[in-house]
């Protein structure tokens, strides 16, 4: 576990990853990481389209059968 400050730069905070996280993300400059909230807290993960458009497709099948979703979670 490593612990990340946080700084101010202009009207924004930041943290700092260090390379090891880096490496471990897969993810240099430039890139992107997702921040995923989850039961345990927040998780990093590397930015991946195909992530998202998972994501973006479980959304649309919430939203559109939640009454169906409700019934078969009784």
């Amino acid at each position: 576990m490593q612990t990340l400050k946080i700084s101010k730069v202009g009207d924004s905070l930041s943290i700092v990853l260090s390379p090891e996280i880096l490496q471990k993300l897969q993810v240099g400059e430039g890139d992107s990481i997702m921040a995923i909230e989850t039961v345990d807290g927040i998780k990093l993960i590397a930015d991946d389209l195909k992530f998202q458009a998972g994501i973006e497709a479980y959304n649309k099948v919430v939203n559109k059968y939640s009454k169906a979703l409700d019934e078969l979670a009784k």
